[in-house]
């Protein structure tokens, strides 16, 4: 019973802030459509049909990292750390060529791709906008959702949880900042919600790099 408790225990510490970390990410489509929606019909729905990118993305990066983490954990669990730094590179190097062919789709050719999921010219406008402002956040989050996966198996799903809340508040924030244009801020409407995401796509990158230079 002693020993249930304590895998209990040790299971809840893992799970919680993993789930915390996903319900705050769910926020983030919450408060694009939330905000937008106090602009017009078109920049919400042109939005909308733009995060379809996204959500496809979303699929490779999340193979990707279910992947990574039941080949990484049998290798960390055994304590061989050669062998689970060498799934990772693997791992990074395959997310980073896709994260690149997505960017780069969506900052070349944007009304194209919106084209796929309306004819109607004001959403594809609007929503090539979109598209080729956060293009550059597929790369960044093909990187640090993999890297995110990675500290999970190695014990820090905490550090993990916090980076990526933190992303979350901060694209909250931006969203109000750069759609609204408050403050010292510009008005950028559908084109703020697609920058705040870049920025804090580049917060997280930044925040990785710093707990990978520490250890």
């Amino acid at each position: 019973m002693a020993m249930d408790r304590s895998l209990y225990k040790k299971l809840f510490s893992i799970v919680t802030p993993i789930a915390f970390q996903y319900l705050m990410s769910s926020l983030v489509s919450a408060s694009d459509a939330f905000m937008l929606g106090f602009l017009d019909q078109d920049s919400l729905s042109a939005s909308s049909l733009a995060g379809q990118i996204a959500f496809v993305f979303s699929l490779f990066y999340g193979a990707f990292t279910f992947g990574l983490t039941v080949l990484a954990a049998q290798y960390w669990g055994k304590g061989d750390k050669k062998t689970t730094e060498d799934v990772l590179a693997i791992t990074m190097r395959y997310i980073l060529l896709v994260g690149t062919l997505f960017t780069a789709a969506a900052a070349v050719f944007p009304q194209q791709l919106m084209r796929l999921f309306t004819s109607d010219p004001s959403l594809i406008s609007a929503g090539g906008d979109y598209l080729r402002v956060v293009s550059a956040s597929y790369l960044l989050t093909g990187f640090t959702q993999v890297y995110f996966g990675m500290m999970k198996v190695c014990d820090k799903a905490k550090l993990s949880s916090l980076i990526g809340s933190l992303s979350v508040v901060l694209n909250i924030i931006l969203n109000g900042c750069l759609i609204f244009g408050l403050g010292f801020f510009p008005e950028m409407g559908i084109r703020g919600a697609a920058l705040a995401t870049v920025m804090a796509r580049l917060f997280e990158t930044v925040f990785v790099f710093a707990a990978i230079a520490g250890g």
